[in-house]
C-alpha cells in the first residue's frame, strides 16, 4: 500500500507542477537556439497550462528535397546488403531512410500543402513527452514494480531515475530537434520524430527498467524462498 501511495504521489505532483517544469524547460532551450524570434507560449493540455516554443520554420528548396530523395533511395537498397553493418542496425537504417524517402517525396511533390509549421511540431512533442512523463513512467512502470519482491525505497528509486533521466534526454532533444527544423527545414520533421522521438523513449525507459530486474534477479537469486515456486 505504501508503495502505491508514493507512486501515486508522485504521478499528482508531476500533474501539479506541469506548468512549471515546462516553462523553465522552454527558458533553457530558448536560451541554446540561436534564432532571434523564439516566443514562449500557452497552451493546454490534460486540463493544465504548459509552456512551449514558437518561431517560423522554413520549406526545403526543390534540390535539397531532390538529393535526399535520392541518397534515402540508395540507402535502403544499399546499407541492408553491406555485411560489415550489423543486421539490426541496418533494418533501422533502412527503416530511418524509408521514412526519410516519403518525407522528401512530398515536398517535391507536394510541398504546397504541408499542413504543419514549427509550432505545431513543438507542441506535439512536449504534449508527448508530457504523456511519457506522468503516464507512462509513474504508471506503466510502477504496475510492473509494485509486485516484485523488493523494499520501497529501491522501486520508488527507479521510477524517478527514469523519470529524471527521461526529462534531461527530452529537454535536449528538445533543443536538438527544433535546431534541426529551424536550421535544415521541415523535410526532417517526420524522420525525427518517427525514428528519434518515442521509440527513443522507450529504449532508455526498457533499458533502465532491465538494468534494474537484473540486479534485482541477482540479489534474489541467493534466497532461495523466493525462487521455490520455480
Amino acid at each position: 500500500m505504501l508503495t502505491l501511495f508514493l507512486f501515486s504521489l508522485f504521478m499528482f505532483s508531476i500533474y501539479y507542477f506541469l506548468p512549471q517544469l515546462t516553462y523553465y524547460i522552454c527558458v533553457y532551450v530558448k536560451f541554446l537556439l540561436p534564432v532571434k524570434n523564439v516566443e514562449i507560449v500557452k497552451s493546454t493540455f490534460i486540463f493544465k497550462n504548459i509552456y512551449l516554443l514558437s518561431f517560423p520554420g522554413k520549406f526545403p528548396s526543390m534540390y535539397f528535397s531532390k538529393m535526399l530523395a535520392i541518397f534515402s533511395f540508395l540507402s535502403i537498397i544499399v546499407i541492408p546488403s553491406l555485411k560489415i553493418i550489423p543486421k539490426n542496425f541496418s533494418i533501422w537504417i533502412a527503416l530511418a531512410s524509408f521514412i526519410m524517402l516519403v518525407s522528401a517525396l512530398f515536398f517535391v511533390f507536394f510541398s504546397y500543402r504541408f499542413p504543419y509549421t514549427l509550432t505545431d511540431f513543438s507542441e506535439l512533442y512536449v504534449k508527448t513527452e508530457i504523456a511519457i512523463w506522468w503516464v507512462l513512467t509513474p504508471f506503466v512502470i510502477s504496475f510492473f514494480t509494485v509486485p516484485l519482491p523488493e523494499r520501497v525505497l529501491p522501486k520508488v528509486f527507479v521510477v524517478m531515475a527514469i523519470l529524471g533521466y527521461g526529462i534531461i534526454f527530452g529537454t535536449v532533444r528538445y533543443f536538438v530537434f527544433l535546431y534541426v527544423l529551424w536550421k535544415f527545414s521541415y523535410i526532417f520533421m517526420a524522420p525525427l520524430f518517427f525514428i528519434f522521438g518515442p521509440l527513443a523513449d522507450f529504449l532508455y525507459i526498457v533499458g533502465i527498467y532491465s538494468f534494474y530486474l537484473s540486479h534485482l534477479a541477482i540479489k534474489l537469486s541467493r534466497k532461495k524462498e523466493v525462487w521455490i515456486w520455480a
